[in-house]
């Protein structure tokens, strides 16, 4: 292509810039076609390079007809502006040749093949504008400024695009490299400095124009995209939605009963997710889900089919098979359950290792409807759930993946706040250690009055509660082994050392030694300010050996349930009178535990008058629901 003509301009040309009416007339005539290029040049884009991207014939077809199109355009416009206008009245053509050829530089995912093809354009027209004048400095600076521009474009497309401020400052740069450049005749217009500057800011108009639109227009497609996402996509773990399962299942059911084709469901679950949840929070729980579908998405990738995961609900997923018998896909569910299996997964700040349970039918003759099928599947879901969970099967033949059961815990340990009832409104002042143990055929926790943990575990969950809770004082239970070890008051003494938050630390006993033993443990335990409490079993049958041990002790709970058990309420009150006589005489604290309502704090405060009370009505533990 050769476009050197005479650079002396035709006769008639004129040094007279556009009047202002011509001027902003012109103006807006850009401003329009800028926007219109746009939209055309959008749409076929996106046939190009996304609507037919997996048909190559077509997309290529389209790629080189808007690479031909554009570079058409772009030098067509130069040539009306240089062949049919003799003054300034050509520069509107001018400007839209080069917004034309410029513009189509940041197309996104173009071959660095169509990219050197419109530079080269460009610089066809560029180098048209200084025929003749190619021994000017002012050239080769024009010409170094678009060298740096077009790397930068291709490079930096996507920021030029998609930002404002950006896209101007790009646009700018090549404007005024083009315009501010120029020799005195160029491509039949007489440069003066009047039309380089009504040029340049046409040109910037149009580049204004351009930035904001096609910033808008990325903020509308992210907004739709957003939406496509939300429909079609499950928000937390990415996985297709339920609603798309349901289109996508009736689809291929119809199209497998049509044409006689195999089709399988898979149906998964992740084996006791609540427990997971619950136990370690919703967060955690969340990031399970994100795992597992992560996993089980890399596992179907990597299958030769063509395989979508589906989340239905909760921890249920969905793989839809089209094509494949149940026998056919087991294979592919091995897989996911072994990957499911060898993977651990973050938990708050912890591993966890998940298992699933998988459930899989095909699609039979009879089946009317695909919930014939997603029953069958279910009901092959149930029975590895039966068979202990962490298994498949595959049309109601459970595989033999013999494995270690995998129990994530049958008891935890949680604090129970001991109140000052005297004090409006309560004031907190002791945790109590406690336990519960996980009854998983009953599917409910059990709480242990009597119960022996480790004293080292014990210490290392006070460690937690400190770290956590503003109270100072701890109570924990020691079995009578325990108690009587010669090692317990020197491991607790350490202890209390280090830590300095703790203020008071009690112990809780169910059993009392005879008065000799306990005088002797008394000295040992007294040497580190360690305070005793018992717990009454029986009210009458206890109080006379209560009695004798009560100067050992510093304080005296009773359970309120076990209390009406064995008595009426004005029983009860008579039975206090005599055990606060007992407390009194050796200044030790009265305790009453399993407070449930506001009728039981009243009891306990006006007609016991006992100061401290704890149970559910002050703090209720939020302990894992299994399933």
């Amino acid at each position: 292509m050769n476009m050197n003509m005479d650079a002396v301009p035709k006769s008639g040309s004129s040094t007279d810039p556009l009047s202002l009416a011509m001027w902003l007339a012109q103006m807006l005539i850009t401003w329009m076609f800028a926007t219109g290029f746009i939209t055309y040049y959008q749409r076929a884009w996106h046939r190009a390079y996304e609507k037919y991207r997996r048909n190559r014939l077509v997309s290529y077809a389209l790629r080189a007809g808007m690479l031909v199109i554009g570079i058409a355009v772009g030098i067509g416009m130069h040539m009306v502006g240089w062949m049919v206008f003799t003054d300034a009245t050509g520069l509107m053509f001018h400007n839209l040749g080069l917004f034309v050829l410029t513009l189509t530089l940041l197309d996104k995912d173009s071959s660095i093949f169509e990219y050197l093809i419109r530079v080269v354009a460009v610089l066809e027209v560029w180098m048209m504008h200084h025929a003749g004048y190619y021994d000017r400095p002012q050239f080769w600076i024009s010409l170094a400024a678009l060298g740096l521009s077009v790397i930068i474009f291709r490079l930096f497309s996507d920021r030029i695009r998609n930002h404002v401020g950006p896209h101007i400052l790009a646009y700018g740069f090549v404007g005024v490299a083009f315009w501010t450049m120029l020799p005195k005749y160029s491509a039949g217009l007489h440069m003066t400095p009047m039309i380089a500057i009504q040029a340049l800011a046409m040109y910037m108009g149009m580049t204004i124009v351009t930035a904001i639109f096609l910033r808008n227009e990325h903020v509308e497609e992210k907004r739709i995209a957003a939406v496509a996402q939300e429909a079609h996509f499950d928000t937390l773990t990415n996985a297709k939605s339920y609603a798309v399962y349901r289109q996508d299942i009736e689809s291929k059911f119809d199209e497998a009963q049509r044409n006689h084709t195999p089709l399988s469901l898979a149906v998964i679950d992740i084996d006791h997710f609540k427990q997971v949840n619950d136990h370690y929070g919703h967060l955690a729980g969340d990031e399970v889900l994100r795992g597992v579908s992560g996993t089980l998405e890399d596992v179907l990738q990597k299958s030769p089919y063509d395989l979508q995961l589906y989340r239905a609900g909760g921890e249920e997923f969905n793989v839809v098979l089209p094509g494949l018998t149940a026998q056919q896909s087991k294979p592919i569910m091995l897989a996911c359950w072994k990957a499911i299996r060898t993977r651990h997964f973050k938990a708050a700040a912890e591993d966890v290792v998940a298992t699933i349970s998988i459930g899989v039918a095909e699609l039979q003759d009879d089946d009317e409807k695909f919930d014939a099928l997603y029953a069958r599947a279910d009901d092959s879901l149930y029975q590895s759930k039966h068979f202990g969970r962490d298994a498949i099967t595959i049309t109601g033949e459970t595989i033999d993946v013999k494995k270690e059961r995998r129990v994530y815990a049958t008891s935890t340990l949680y604090t129970q706040h001991v109140m000052d009832v005297l004090q409006n409104p309560p004031l907190l002042v002791h945790n109590e250690i406690l336990i519960a143990d996980y009854d998983y055929g009953k599917d409910r926790w059990n709480f242990n009055e009597r119960f022996v943990i480790p004293i080292s575990t014990q210490l290392r969950f006070i460690h937690k509660v400190l770290a956590v809770s503003p109270c100072p004082n701890i109570t924990i239970s020691l079995s009578p082994r325990q108690f009587r070890e010669p090692d317990t008051p020197q491991l607790i003494g350490a202890f209390m050392l280090k830590k300095k938050k703790l203020r008071r630390l009690v112990i809780g006993l169910h059993d009392l030694p005879e008065p000799a033993e306990m005088s002797r443990l008394m000295n040992e335990y007294r040497r580190f300010n360690v305070a005793i409490e018992y717990t009454v079993g029986k009210a009458d049958a206890e109080i006379n050996t209560v009695r004798l041990l009560a100067p050992y002790l510093d304080g005296i709970k009773f359970s309120l349930a076990d209390l009406r058990r064995d008595y009426s309420d004005d029983v009860i009150v008579q039975r206090m009178q005599d055990w606060a006589g007992i407390a009194h005489s050796v200044d030790a604290d009265l305790i009453v535990s399993g407070v449930e309502n506001q009728h039981d704090v009243d009891f306990v405060k006006h007609e016991l008058h006992v100061r401290y009370a704890q149970g559910y009505y002050f703090d209720r533990p939020e302990l894992p629901r299994f399933s």
